[in-house]
């Protein structure tokens, strides 16, 4: 019980940590549906978040730059990105997988995408009870 009361405490704060980040935070998958959008997002977009998420963030970028951006997003995995991907589920006590690494063996990038990894999961979803897709 008390290592559940301190992952909600841990994933409140990173939450709060991200929303109230100056800097712009999105998560978005391959296809570039948009997954999580913090607040200086939104405000930088002009765009409410309900409104955001479910979207193709290539909508929301100049026309030139659609191609440009769905290649990088497509080559993340090619460039070793995936290796960091696999490692957001690893821990800083080594209780994690796949290789039960420790503390600061963890990737700094793979300790991020854990952090959004949990901002997501404890962010409402305005569409997550039913089957909508997104126009």
């Amino acid at each position: 019980m008390q290592k559940n009361t301190l992952l909600a405490s841990d994933a409140l704060i990173y939450k709060d940590l991200v929303e109230s980040s100056p800097d712009l935070i999105c998560r978005f998958l391959p296809d570039t549906t948009v997954t999580f959008a913090n607040e200086a997002l939104c405000r930088a977009l002009e765009i409410d978040r309900s409104e955001l998420l479910g979207r193709h963030f290539s909508e929301l970028i100049p026309p030139e730059e659609v191609q440009p951006a769905r290649e990088k997003v497509g080559s993340l995995s090619a460039d070793g990105h995936a290796d960091i991907l696999q490692r957001r589920h690893e821990r800083l006590d080594g209780s994690g997988y796949p290789q039960g690494l420790k503390s600061a063996e963890i990737p700094l990038e793979a300790r991020s995408v854990a952090v959004a990894d949990t901002v997501e999961a404890t962010a409402p979803h305005p569409r997550s009870c039913t089957n909508e897709r997104p126009a």
